[in-house]
């Protein structure tokens, strides 16, 4: 249920669960599909640890012969990602959701406080305690009903939607968030917000004789473009805000030179550009 609840929250495209076998052409078919729709490009999957292919078994990365669960699961992102690589255009990347969440592997903190958690969780139901959950109060493991745990909705602010903005450009592939895609989202939230949106184009930015900023667009075949955005809201004698943000949407810069397996991150070398847009 952890693959299906958070596979759901977080819009994946694909969720593969334990309970059903899935086909590996039936996943590449719907990654296919979505890279033949230029409105999106791109594919996210969902695997469950013990989710496997119909007729395969588990991926088990490790065997412990004299425990009592001697199976420990793993791998199996990996090798999906490995599979699906020759039956798609698209590069293929796998990673572990709870490293993304907590921005690496578990900590020892992590570690021990699942086990209180557990450990909490198991005197519940011994002593049949139904309809509560293990909550972390002052540093001291106690239950409540679930409904205490969760706070009233609130609307989206003006700031929630513009981190959300901001993750949502920076977490898309280079191939896809172009700076072309820069530009038409401010350009929408011009619209929406009253703004006036200057979008130069290279002949605008070799008229202002912006060399470094032409020779950086040169390392790519997408056009390029330079974004201005002026918000007319403060008094006539307020010193102007003036906020700079970086837009290459993939780094060119010394490209031989970094490692392949972080290749992927220098997409976000837009983020700054993607912070000012938020």
């Amino acid at each position: 249920w952890i693959a299906l609840e958070g596979g759901m929250a977080g819009a994946a495209d694909v969720i593969l669960l334990p309970e059903q076998p899935w086909s590996l052409e039936a996943v590449a078919a719907r990654c296919r599909a979505r890279e033949a729709d230029p409105a999106t490009g791109y594919t996210l999957v969902c695997i469950a640890e013990g989710a496997h292919a119909a007729g395969a078994g588990l991926s088990v990365a490790q065997t412990i012969a004299d425990s009592p669960d001697p199976l420990r699961l793993g791998g199996v992102g990996a090798l999906l990602a490995h599979q699906l690589q020759p039956l798609l255009q698209s590069e293929v990347r796998a990673t572990l959701l709870g490293h993304v969440q907590r921005g690496g592997p578990p900590t020892p903190f992590d570690r021990v406080l699942a086990t209180r958690f557990g450990h909490h969780a198991a005197q519940l139901v011994q002593r049949r305690e139904w309809g509560r959950m293990v909550a972390l109060q002052a540093d001291a493991c106690t239950s409540v009903p679930p409904g205490r745990s969760q706070p009233a909705p609130t609307p989206i602010d003006a700031p929630t939607a513009g981190v959300a903005l901001a993750r949502e450009c920076a977490n898309r592939p280079g191939n896809h968030c172009t700076p072309t895609y820069l530009a038409e989202q401010a350009k929408k939230l011009g619209k929406e917000y009253a703004l006036k949106v200057e979008v130069l184009d290279r002949k605008a930015c070799e008229k202002l004789g912006m060399g470094s900023f032409l020779s950086v667009a040169r390392g790519s075949e997408e056009p390029l473009r330079f974004i201005v955005m002026q918000y007319q809201g403060a008094g006539k004698k307020d010193a102007p805000v003036v906020l700079v943000g970086k837009g290459i949407t993939f780094d060119t810069g010394g490209i031989s030179l970094k490692p392949a397996a972080e290749m992927d991150e220098m997409k976000f070398d837009m983020g700054g550009a993607a912070s000012v847009l938020g």
